[in-house]
């Protein structure tokens, strides 16, 4: 019984990292079926050993058997560099685990493209860990961002535009991605932090229009 016991719990030692091996199998033979470039092949590689870091664990079961303040407290952890930040250090702590709960995470790899100029404009982007480049319509590169930045923000307060810049990452980026439908859930148009994205959308959108009447005198 308690040989039984050990193996078992072996077993389950060992199962992320089986899961795992099943999962890159089928990436392979997925690879192998639609005869992709050797180019598509190592980026599809790579994106899946850093995604899963050579283990498979399915984070939302986890996470149901969690109780909500110990779930929140591992999101606040998770999610520190973020909340340092000045845009989001003001949030009262609730709104902040909500923000963060609706927040969805996206992995780009060194050369993605995050979304390309004059695109519909339904969501923002935080930046967990990476660097990205914000680049005009022109061409005129407007700035470098990295942890902890955002952008994309136009999109929450003006919903009627599309999208003033084109932004590629630079390196492997963790983002976690605020659609507009979650962003009026939990901000109202008069509240402070409506307002300071208003203020951030109208300085970018200014330094983006300075730079393209440059590049048409040129």
């Amino acid at each position: 019984m308690i040989t039984v016991t050990i193996l078992q719990f072996l077993e389950s030692l060992a199962e992320p990292e089986l899961k795992y091996q099943r999962i890159m199998h089928q990436v392979k033979e997925y690879i192998r079926q639609k005869k992709l470039p050797l180019y598509l092949q190592d980026k599809l590689i790579f994106y899946y050993e850093y995604r899963y870091q050579g283990n498979f664990f399915k984070e939302n079961v986890i996470f149901d058997t969690l109780s909500s303040h110990l779930n929140q407290e591992i999101l606040f952890h998770s999610s520190q560099g973020l909340i340092d930040t000045m845009i989001l250090h003001n949030l009262p702590r609730n709104v902040l685990g909500d923000l963060i709960n609706l927040m969805k995470p996206v992995i780009y790899l060194a050369g993605d493209i995050i979304y390309k100029a004059s695109t519909d404009s339904d969501c923002m982007y935080f930046i967990a860990s990476g660097a990205v480049v914000l680049i005009t319509f022109s061409g005129r590169e407007i700035c470098h961002l990295h942890d902890g930045d955002h952008f994309g923000e136009a999109g929450m307060v003006h919903p009627d535009r599309r999208r003033a810049e084109s932004v590629i990452a630079l390196e492997v980026c963790e983002l976690l991605r605020l659609h507009r439908r979650d962003f009026k859930r939990l901000f109202a148009k008069g509240s402070e932090f409506y307002h300071s994205l208003e203020h951030i959308a109208r300085e970018r959108s200014q330094k983006i229009k300075k730079l393209n009447e440059e590049h048409e005198r040129n």
